[in-house]
């Protein structure tokens, strides 16, 4: 954070409290996930900042967690017992 301020506010996404964010290393995206147990992705930079790029569904307890991986995957998140990773593909899913 070099400027100390804030450059960016998403509302409206989530259906309750968001409890996590994640940005992508290029900082071209970041991920918000919590207790509506949908992870949503957002668009960081850019003339489109702060649109929707995607919202990952299928979780079944809150997800007190979100992060980005390199490679094929685009996010993981845990929740209950598991942590879920989000493929590139909308959606694709698998669970460890």
């Amino acid at each position: 954070l070099e400027t100390g301020y804030c450059t960016i506010t998403v509302t409206g996404r989530h259906t309750d409290w968001v409890r996590c964010l994640a940005a992508r290393c290029d900082g071209q995206l970041v991920a918000s996930a919590g207790n509506d147990r949908d992870i949503h992705v957002h668009v960081a930079n850019g003339a489109n900042r702060g649109a929707s790029h995607c919202i990952l569904q299928g979780h079944e307890h809150v997800v007190e967690s979100v992060a980005f991986l390199t490679g094929p995957s685009a996010a993981a998140a845990g929740d209950a017992a598991r942590w879920r990773r989000w493929a590139q593909k909308a959606g694709d899913a698998a669970d460890y």
